[in-house]
């Protein structure tokens, strides 16, 4: 059988409801008023109301126990993530202090066999000694940025009224060093008016985005890198363009994802987690990311954040 339309369960029950206040008045009424009959339709109403409404309300038992049973299951999946989180941050402290310390202690062997025995190494052995040290340098690197991505990915992170300009100010601060080694022009317009962002999440998302477009530039070029802020439909846009080696669009989704590179590291270093943290920290903030290629060469980088009120 077909299940009973809402409406029709709705339009009983209130019946129901409305002939039980009806009995309540006619019963006050009549100890005034000797109109018994009048009283006894309101009842064989009421009775027909409350028999309807139960044969209406039977096949919402199932369903009634079905949500009770998808209620205790999602209590249960909630504790379930609640431990699987205590989990990770065990496994995270873990793999920061347990792994890396043992990768440390490679390391400063390596560099001290390479300082303290360089003379008494053939070329071969010097090399190999030097690959060591970069290598355990660059497992360093990439452990400290998994657990960068892990934690910004697991954590809820509040979001306030937050100054943009501001905040592309303090990247620049900290990237000093590398703008001036890669004498890169950088340049700011545009209207930044106050988002609804995490500060520590949209300096790390511009200094990310900065410090690769002066990385993937192309040998004997300096970096030019211009950041432009727009109002979009209650939202702030804030575009990073650059002079770059620019990005094929087919890989617009690729370069997002943990561990995608198009480089080797023999051409341009990092560890394939810097664009895949970016778009984790915008995507926290409630904003959205795309990259294009840009007129004339390079790439442009665009997250939109909303509008504080």
């Amino acid at each position: 059988s077909k299940d009973i339309p809402f409406h029709w369960m709705f339009l009983a029950f209130g019946i129901f409801i409305v002939s039980c206040g009806f009995t309540h008045f006619m019963e006050v009424w009549t100890v005034w008023q000797p109109f018994y009959w009048l009283a006894g339709y309101v009842k064989v109403v009421t009775a027909a109301a409350s028999v309807t409404t139960a044969v209406a309300l039977f096949p919402l038992v199932p369903k009634i126990f079905s949500l009770i049973t998808a209620v205790k299951l999602s209590e249960q999946r909630r504790v379930q993530m609640e431990i699987a989180n205590a989990d990770l941050d065990s496994f995270a402290s873990s793999v920061s202090h347990d792994l890396r310390a043992p990768l440390r202690a490679m390391q400063g062997m390596a560099v001290a066999l390479r300082d303290e025995f360089a003379v008494k190494l053939d070329p071969a052995a010097l090399e190999y000694s030097t690959r060591i040290v970069a290598a355990a340098r660059r497992m360093d690197v990439l452990i400290l940025d998994l657990l960068e991505h892990s934690r910004i990915a697991r954590t809820v992170h509040e979001r306030a009224p937050t100054d943009v300009r501001a905040a592309i100010t303090e990247a620049l601060e900290i990237l000093a060093a590398d703008v001036a080694a890669n004498k890169a022009e950088v340049a700011v317009t545009g209207e930044f008016p106050p988002a609804l962002a995490n500060k520590v999440l949209l300096q790390q998302v511009l200094t990310n985005l900065l410090s690769n477009a002066m990385k993937f530039v192309r040998e004997g070029q300096h970096p030019r890198v211009v950041i432009c802020g727009e109002k979009r439909d209650g939202k702030l846009c804030v575009v990073v363009e650059d002079n770059g080696i620019g990005i094929d669009p087919q890989y617009g989704e690729k370069i997002f994802k943990v561990f995608e590179r198009l480089h080797s590291t023999s051409e341009y270093p990092g560890t394939g987690i810097g664009l895949a943290i970016v778009k984790k920290a915008v995507e926290q903030m409630g904003g959205t990311i795309g990259v294009e290629a840009a007129p004339g060469g390079g790439s442009r980088f665009c997250f939109e954040l909303l509008l504080a009120e």
